[in-house]
């Protein structure tokens, strides 16, 4: 296609403040326009003249926050399409000191320089880092924190079978072997035993001064000689 027809074709596919723009500024000779003329002049027409001033303090408060590395690249390079003209010395150092502080270190252990890295160098190994950094998280969240390891017994937990077993929760080779460590109380009437109290408290003489001889009979008490 001939240069000068280009912006004539391209007013077919123009809505809005873009086609009033043509209408007004183009359409008298649009044989004469060429693109790079057209959308510098459309630029300007739709945005304000301080419109590249505000994005360009827009970009020097861009940083990576907690945003990923290739979401924060994308916001850059939106801010930058619409500023122009931007050299790639200064896009290279405006991701740098965007990054978070975590990335620069491990990009200057990489040999890694603002000033003489290119941007697709800087780029890439940001990503790398930004993965390796996420490796150690995902292998300690497959393990729960609360699960123990087989073979391994928490603190505190008290292993079956083991000392200090309480009542009903025995070991059952204790219970085969006989070894009833919580024996059963005696079912003996109450009523014997207090009797059992009761005969050894009682006076061993009988009544009548009499005591039982060798023979079982009774025998006389001895009287003394006052008497």
């Amino acid at each position: 296609m001939e240069w000068h027809k280009r912006v004539f074709i391209l007013a077919h596919y123009l809505k809005g403040r873009a086609h009033e723009f043509y209408t007004r500024e183009v359409s008298g000779d649009p044989y004469h326009w060429r693109l790079k003329d057209f959308f510098t002049g459309l630029f300007n027409y739709c945005f304000p003249i301080n419109f590249r001033m505000k994005q360009r303090e827009k970009l020097n408060r861009c940083y990576q926050n907690d945003k990923s590395v290739r979401e924060y690249i994308y916001e850059l390079s939106e801010l930058w399409n619409m500023i122009g003209d931007v050299r790639e010395r200064q896009k290279v150092t405006r991701l740098w000191t965007g990054l978070s502080a975590t990335i620069q270190t491990e990009l200057w252990k990489k040999e890694l320089n603002p000033e003489s890295s290119s941007f697709r160098e800087v780029k890439n190994v940001a990503e790398i880092i930004e993965i390796a950094h996420l490796v150690p998280t995902r292998d300690r969240d497959r393990r729960p924190k609360d699960k123990a390891p087989k073979g391994e017994v928490n603190s505190g937990d008290n292993p079956r079978g083991s000392k200090g077993d309480t009542p009903g929760r025995g070991n059952r080779n204790d219970q085969k072997r006989g070894n009833n460590r919580y024996p059963k109380h005696s079912s003996e009437p109450k009523a014997e035993s207090s009797n059992k109290m009761a005969g050894t408290s009682r006076d061993p003489r009988p009544e009548g001064g009499k005591t039982k001889g060798a023979s079982g009979g009774c025998q006389p008490e001895k009287m003394s000689v006052a008497e």
